[in-house]
């Protein structure tokens, strides 16, 4: 029904249309062009997300507990952050580090929250956020998420690649934004790929976002010997794998009583 004056009821008028969003963009050359930094040369670059894959037992996290070592101590030292839920903090994780001769004061490791404050279970890309928060909170340049797959957020499916390319993404922003490293843990496939590249389990996208890319593996005629190999990297020239194996060590330390005892760990020599 009409109105007196003619016209139809306010409630029948749609609002115009919203324009689409402005697309954004620069001018090529009107960009600074920088250098690429490299927490250690052509090994960690700062600003880039990045991998290591590996069988299980090769010792894919105490080869990071070595890299983390390096990274931590000498002239050019940084802070550490490391998402693992896996092992156990006093058992695994610091021992390992100890062992390997890392910097505890610059190590940051993520503990699940109990307060009602705390985040209790990180979910990417939901937690975006507080990692970023931590993050800059703690100066962290080198965050290791590992496992991966252990740390998706509910219907972010692992080898899906556009629920992945919602993790990578704003992971590869936020390496940004600390002018760190960010790296995935990755287990690899129980079939055999074709190359390394694709090796490792999860959707490709992890690999295609990723700049830098590592597998550890094992020696097929020496069960002791591993390497630790750049299968992937865009910045630099392909460098040379490393090979390394795995001991057992018995670490000094203090009990909760003071009192000296020894703890058992492993570390790559």
């Amino acid at each position: 029904m009409g109105s007196k004056n003619g016209l139809l009821p306010s409630s029948h008028c749609e609002p115009p249309p919203l324009p689409p969003p402005v697309v954004r963009s620069v001018k090529a050359s009107e960009v600074v062009m920088r250098n690429i930094e490299w927490l250690r040369a052509n090994r960690w670059p700062a600003g880039f997300v990045g991998y290591v894959d590996g069988e299980t037992g090769v010792g894919k996290s105490t080869v990071l507990s070595a890299e983390i070592a390096d990274l931590t101590t000498g002239e050019q030292a940084y802070n550490v952050g490391i998402v693992n839920l896996e092992d156990p903090i006093d058992q695994v994780i610091v021992p390992r580090l100890k062992a390997a001769g890392a910097d505890l004061e610059r190590v940051r490791i993520y503990e699940a929250g109990e307060l009602a404050w705390e985040l209790k279970h990180l979910q990417l890309p939901k937690d975006i956020d507080s990692i970023s928060q931590w993050a800059v909170q703690h100066d962290l340049r080198f965050i290791v998420i590992d496992p991966g797959v252990s740390y998706l957020q509910k219907g972010i499916k692992w080898k899906d690649e556009q629920d992945m390319r919602q993790v990578m993404d704003p992971l590869a922003v936020l390496a940004r934004k600390l002018n760190g490293f960010i790296g995935f843990v990755r287990h690899w496939t129980k079939g055999t790929a074709p190359k390394a590249l694709t090796q490792g389990s999860g959707a490709n996208t992890i690999a295609n976002a990723a700049r830098i890319g590592y597998a550890c593996y094992g020696d097929p005629n020496d069960p002791a010997l591993r390497y630790f190999v750049q299968v992937k990297c865009n910045l630099c020239p392909p460098q040379k794998a490393r090979s390394y194996r795995i001991e057992g060590v018995l670490i000094e330390e203090l009990d909760t009583q003071g009192n000296p005892h020894q703890i058992s760990t492993t570390r790559i020599h």
